[in-house]
């Protein structure tokens, strides 16, 4: 808990939304391989110098105890000389490098052949001897119990005070010496060499876990550089949908207000000697400038349009919308509906009194018609809304490869739809010059709220945010084709509108 507090005060604690390290791949600070490597130096260094120590010692005991004799004085020097000169130029590094291992095999055995020699030329040099076991760790570990065993027997030898007493009872004394010695010795040995390589083990294990923080704590600061890029690119995609879901308010609102406005303000000035039909225009220019401002508050706070909210449901509220509409553009509009009305979601609603505002609209700005009319029709797939007029009509298949025009003409029919394909409808037109218009947008025939039958979802159904159960099947396509424009549709113009 002291270091975790530690870390968070030195500015150390992970970012949010980003996983601490686990506990067992936290390592000990820089400074603790640094101090297992000063260890192990110092051991290389003792087992490098004390070899040569011992054999100082052996060679002055003997020249110093005798004989005094200058061929054993000779001998004596010439192969301690040999000894220190084979250490110094023969010896292999520890642990043994791979590829090395004939050369340690190699020096070790003329170590040996040295300290044999030595003690059986004076035992003085047991001193030396215990150099074998220190160097048998850089032997394989097969070899390493025969090694072991010679040394002993070495060394059993300079403990019996040499070659010359071993007679009668001083075999049976070396033969336990060599026992003992192979098994204190050798469990030493053995313990040593154990402990050195769990040591190293450590230390490497130590250092792997260093490397794996190291990139841990990278690709934590890189996790925080993505998850902050992640938010960036949420907000920006958030933003953006904001303003598109903005320009298609104002678009079905301020601007279709604004040009009924200006319609009615430009009929105004052309009865100045009208007072009548002049004050009834302008009364309408300001109704339409009043419902326009109610409708870009709604439009700010996301809320449902205007008529929707005081109409019982859709077909009420296009109701009202075609009689508004035939007063401000002066073109008579016939509604229907056909099948059994039903309320549907709010999205859905919207959607299509949206399209019905723009496509009306349209009919006033551009098609030049006389008679228009608008058919909501429900049935237990989609419900479809039908707009459609007898006027100039235009070419639909280049209007579908159009992009809007940078003054704002075309956006409409892109931001229908949008607006559709966001509730998982669709927008087809159909026209041609001379010929009318007919825009068809069908949704998802979803109720409002299921009723006490509804038997639950089904295995293929999927269920809407609001808890609503939805048929997962194909939206299908508004059911447009050569009948519609025909017999069908201009029955509405034709029946007295």
């Amino acid at each position: 808990m002291n270091a975790e507090r530690t870390a968070r005060s030195n500015g150390s604690e992970p970012p949010h939304g980003i996983p601490r390290a686990p506990a067992h791949v936290r390592v000990r600070p820089p400074a603790a391989p640094g101090g297992e490597q000063a260890k192990d130096e110092r051991f290389q260094q003792l087992q490098h110098y004390l070899p040569y120590g011992g054999l100082a010692v052996s060679l002055v005991l003997a020249v110093g105890l005798g004989p005094y004799r200058a061929l054993y004085i000779g001998v004596a020097v010439g192969l301690s000389a040999g000894a220190a000169l084979w250490l110094r130029f023969m010896d292999v590094p520890y642990p043994t490098p791979a590829g090395r291992q004939g050369r340690a095999i190699v020096f070790y055995a003329g170590l040996m052949a040295f300290i044999v020699g030595l003690i059986l030329l004076n035992p003085f040099f047991g001193f030396f001897g215990f150099t074998g076991y220190l160097q048998a760790a850089l032997l394989p570990r097969w070899l390493r119990p025969p090694a072991i065993a010679v040394n002993a027997a070495a060394m059993a030898l300079s403990q019996v005070g040499g070659v010359r007493n071993l007679h009668g009872e001083g075999v049976a004394a070396y033969v336990g010496l060599v026992l003992v010695n192979m098994l204190v010795a050798g469990a030493i040995t053995y313990q040593g060499i154990e402990e050195d390589q769990r040591s190293r083990r450590r230390a490497r294990m130590i250092d792997e876990l260093a490397e794996a923080n190291r990139r841990l704590r990278e690709t934590m600061a890189e996790n925080a550089g993505l998850h902050a890029q992640l938010v960036t690119q949420a907000r920006e995609a958030g933003i953006l949908d904001e303003r598109q879901r903005m320009a298609g308010e104002i678009h079905d609102t301020i601007a279709q207000g604004l040009t009924g406005i200006v319609t009615q303000l430009e009929a105004a000035d052309r009865f100045d000697a009208d007072p009548k039909r002049r004050t009834r225009h302008l009364e309408l220019a300001r109704r339409l400038a009043r419902e326009s401002l109610a409708e870009a508050r709604r439009s700010v706070q996301a809320l449902r349009p205007g008529p929707l909210d005081t109409a019982a449901h859709l077909p009420g509220a296009l109701g009202d919308l075609a009689e508004q509409w035939t007063q401000t553009s002066g073109i008579a509009v016939r509604f229907e509906v056909t099948g059994d009305a039903v309320p549907l979601p709010p999205a859905l609603e919207v959607a299509l009194f949206r399209t019905a505002q723009e496509g009306l609209a349209n009919i006033a700005k551009h098609a030049g018609a006389s008679r228009a009319g608008m058919t909501l029709s429900y049935t237990h797939e989609v419900v479809v809304l039908d707009v459609l007029d007898d006027g100039t009509g235009f070419d639909a298949a280049a209007c579908e490869r159009a992009e809007p025009r940078a003054d704002g003409h075309g956006f409409g029919l892109t931001a229908m739809r949008q607006r559709l394909r966001q509730v998982g409808g669709s927008l087809a037109i159909e026209s041609a010059p001379g010929d009318g218009t007919v825009l068809s947008a069908g949704v998802p025939a979803v109720p409002l709220a299921p009723g006490p039958a509804d038997p639950g979802p089904g295995p293929a159904d999927r269920a809407t945010s609001d808890g609503r159960t939805v048929p997962e099947r194909p939206v299908p396509t508004s059911p447009i084709g050569p009948s519609r424009t025909g017999a069908g549709h201009r029955s509405i113009m034709e029946n007295g509108v």
